[in-house]
Parts: C-alpha cells; structure tokens; sequence
C-alpha cells in the first residue's frame, strides 16, 4: 500500500516538473531576451544594504562597500534602517558626513514592518538598472560587483545569486563573504 502511494506521488511529481517545463519553453520561445543592453555601456547599480541594529558592523559594512570595485556608470550605496533601537542609523550618518561621501544614501524605513517591506520600499524609490541586496554582516570582496555584473552579459540571465565563504579564521557569521561567480 504505502509502495503504491509513493509510486503515484512520484509519478505525479514527473508529471507538474514536466507539464511546467513543457510551458516555460513553448511559452519563452520567440520572445526577445535581448532587452537588455551591452554590459560594457554605461548603466547604474544600487547596493542595497537593509539594516536593524547593526552598530557592530554598520562601520566595517560601509568601508567594504566603498572599497569595491564596480563598474563605470553610477554606483550608489543605500543604507536601509527598519527601525533600529540602537546607534545604527547614527553610526551610519556620522560615516557618511566624515567620509564626505556623495554616493552613499541613509535612508530610515518610516515604520518597523521587517525586511522584505523596508527592500519593498526601497525598490520603489530608487531607479538604479541592477541592484544587490547584500546583508550588513556579509562582507564582499573587491571584485564582487564586478564578477557578478559580468554575468548579465548573457540575455537570458535576470538574476545572479552569492556564494557565501566562511572566514576560516573566525566563522562568526559577521565575517561572512559573498563571492558572485
């Protein structure tokens, strides 16, 4: 009895994955994939850094984000509290005036509703044509932007995701680093 149920539910499962298949070939046929232009023109990119008492690391997360190397066209760096109680936002406006850095934005999400609404909020207001959201905790490396930009060359990607690599020397989670390859 149970060999049959798990029979059946696997036959059922090949049967979705390939109807689903089937429908994204017909149906992403012909369509014009080249809507984007050449990587190597100019364009703009967003890093999106949403936060929520953060004053450990916000420092370290801004001197990384500037210190990576990026492509030519606009780079800007958005800062996104969601309500911090701590010297986050502080934190990160007193950087920014010391810095005397023109492409960093502070921004504070006007109400504590999570992530997912503050990135939400976020998205509408900026105008950039690639965007990463990168964790406050998570530190790139310099040629992360770079690496993961080269990838829109090909029409037929629209989205790019980190590989993450524990610092062998302390695996706290703060010395994280996103690698896009």
């Amino acid at each position: 009895m149970i060999e049959t149920i798990f029979i059946a539910l696997l036959l059922l499962q090949s049967l979705i994955f390939f109807i689903s298949n089937s429908f994204y070939f017909c149906f992403s046929r012909g369509r014009n994939h080249n809507i984007r232009k050449n990587v190597n023109n100019k364009y703009s990119v967003a890093l999106v850094i949403p936060c929520y008492n953060e004053e450990a690391v916000i420092k370290r997360k801004l001197i990384n984000s500037l210190s990576l190397a990026h492509p030519n066209g606009p780079f800007r760096i958005y800062v996104v509290d969601d309500g911090s109680t701590d010297n986050t936002l502080k934190i990160a406006k007193e950087f920014k005036r010391l810095n005397k850095t023109e492409n960093l934005f502070i921004w504070k999400h006007p109400e504590k509703k999570g992530k997912s609404r503050a990135l939400n909020w976020v998205f509408r207001k900026i105008k950039e044509s690639i965007i990463v959201i990168t964790d406050v905790d998570v530190l790139l490396k310099k040629d992360s932007l770079v690496n993961l930009i080269a990838n829109f060359r090909d029409p037929k990607v629209g989205a790019v995701n980190g590989k993450i690599i524990v610092n062998e020397q302390n695996v706290k989670i703060t010395t994280n680093m996103e690698s896009f390859v």
